[in-house]
């Protein structure tokens, strides 16, 4: 059995991910499987993956915060490979800014009643006040796929970033599955035409938090 962590700094086809890799034979891939994962926390990463049912090929989740968990994750469970997408910047901070409400920013401290606090905060790293929501994500951004990039050189064998239009073609699906070692694939690609809708002005749909 294969085990697989999806990566990428969310709004970049990660529910896509988790669906191709969830529709192969006897695969059980989910998309954030809760408790969501705060961004820094001790002795956890593997606890999504304790129980896995006999008789699986692929098991695993999908889920941005799993990045600064690589390094332990590969200690933890021998063969795991790690799938990274990654889209446009710019179309990334435009697409957190029109999914998220006005008053939600999960990238940096609340130190005044700007914006409400929400569960996710902690799931994400901060950045100094003095950003604008969109510098914010955009620093994020830049970090994220630095510390990818350097994750991808020194563990080739086992972490590989995909640019998301993979997800939209026969042969960058077939190198996704390739990559994860996934036998007889099921090459389904077009997923990331699907849009999640943006969260409603005061909605707090989010899973439970690790504590």
């Amino acid at each position: 059995m294969v085990l697989v962590v999806g990566l990428g700094s969310g709004r970049c086809g990660t529910m896509s991910l988790a669906a191709l890799l969830g529709t192969q034979d006897r695969a059980d891939v989910a998309h954030e499987r809760a408790p969501a994962l705060r961004w820094a926390h001790e002795d956890f990463p593997q606890r999504h993956f304790r129980r896995v049912k006999a008789g699986l090929q692929l098991y695993g989740d999908v889920g941005f915060y799993y990045l600064p968990h690589v390094k332990d994750l590969v200690g933890l469970l021998p063969g795991v490979r790690f799938v990274c997408l990654k889209r446009d910047r710019q179309e990334v901070i435009d697409s957190f800014c029109r999914y998220l409400p006005d008053d939600l920013n999960h990238w940096q401290t609340h130190v005044d009643d700007t914006y409400r606090r929400s569960n996710w905060d902690l799931s994400y790293p901060k950045y100094d006040a003095s950003l604008s929501r969109e510098e914010a994500i955009g620093a994020y951004w830049d970090d994220y796929y630095a510390e990818a990039e350097r994750l991808e050189t020194a563990l080739p064998e086992c972490f590989r970033i995909f640019p998301v239009d993979a997800l939209n073609t026969l042969h960058g699906v077939l190198a996704i599955l390739g990559f994860v070692g996934v036998q007889d694939p099921k090459p389904v690609y077009g997923l990331h035409l699907h849009r999640t809708q943006p969260i409603e002005q005061g909605a707090m749909a989010w899973p439970p938090m690790l504590t």
